[in-house]
C-alpha cells in the first residue's frame, strides 16, 4: 500500500468475512508480519491484517534525509504511518493485538487520535512498549556507534561473508527461545536475509535510537 512518495507499506489480509471486528496485528521492533503466521491458525474465524511497520519486513526503509534526526522512524513518526494505513483500509471497527514495540504504537493511536479510539474495540498488549525503561544492552549498541559501522559498505560485506552474520542471528534466537527447539530454522533464515539488505542496515540505528518508551498514567 502506498502511503506517501516515499512510503510503501507490506501487509496481509485475508479477508475473512466476521461477525467480529478485524485484528489489526502489529509486530514488535526488529520484526515483521511474520511473526504472527502460526497463531493465525488459532484466529481463523476473524479478518486478520498484519502490516510491516515501516523500516522492517518487506515494507519501504528509507532513510528520511530530509527529516529532523529526532523524527526518523520516531514512534510519533511510525504511529503517523499506521494511522495512514488503518484509514485507508476504511475499517469501522478494529482490535489492536500487539507486541514489544508494536504495544507502544497500538497506544498511541489509541490515546493520541480520538477520531481511531472511537472505532477501536480492544487493545491486546503483548510486552508492550509503554513504561520507561532502560533497553536492552544489544538495543542500546545497534542505535550507538556499533549500529552504525555496519551501515558501512565494507564492514557490511565483511559480516556477511563471513559469516558472522548468521551467527549473531542464531545466537539472539537462542537467547529469545525459552524452548529452545521451538525456535523456527525458517524464521532464522528469514532474518539473516533481512539482514542481508544494506538499507535495512540504513535505518537500524535510527529505529533503535528512537525506541523509547513513552510514559503513560
Amino acid at each position: 500500500m502506498i502511503l506517501t512518495k516515499e512510503v510503501q507499506l507490506s501487509y496481509i489480509d485475508n479477508h475473512r468475512a466476521s461477525t467480529q471486528p478485524p485484528l489489526v496485528l502489529l509486530h514488535g521492533i526488529f520484526d515483521d508480519k511474520s511473526t504472527w503466521f502460526r497463531l493465525a491458525p488459532q484466529l481463523a474465524e476473524y479478518r486478520l491484517i498484519a502490516p510491516d511497520l515501516v523500516g522492517h519486513g518487506f515494507s519501504s526503509k528509507p532513510t528520511f534525509d530530509g527529516y529532523p534526526k529526532h523524527q526518523r522512524y520516531s514512534p510519533d513518526m511510525q504511529t503517523e504511518f499506521l494511522k495512514y494505513f488503518i484509514n485507508a483500509l476504511n475499517l469501522d471497527s478494529m482490535i489492536l493485538v500487539s507486541n514489544s514495540l508494536g504495544g507502544g504504537l497500538a497506544l498511541r493511536l489509541y490515546l493520541n487520535y480520538p477520531e481511531l479510539a472511537e472505532k477501536i474495540r480492544g487493545l491486546v498488549l503483548i510486552d508492550a512498549a509503554g513504561y520507561p525503561q532502560r533497553l536492552p544492552g544489544r538495543l542500546r549498541e545497534i542505535g550507538h556507534w556499533q549500529g552504525q559501522l555496519m551501515t558501512h559498505a565494507p564492514i557490511h560485506t565483511l559480516v556477511r561473508w563471513s559469516g558472522l552474520l548468521h551467527l549473531l542471528t542464531w545466537y539472539a534466537f537462542r537467547r529469545s527461545f525459552y524452548d529452545r527447539p521451538q525456535s523456527p530454522p525458517r524464521t532464522r533464515k528469514h532474518r539473516t536475509y533481512q539482514l542481508q539488505n544494506p538499507q535495512y542496515l540504513l535505518c537500524l540505528p535510527s529505529i533503535s535510537a528512537k525506541h523509547r518508551p513513552p510514559r503513560y498514567r
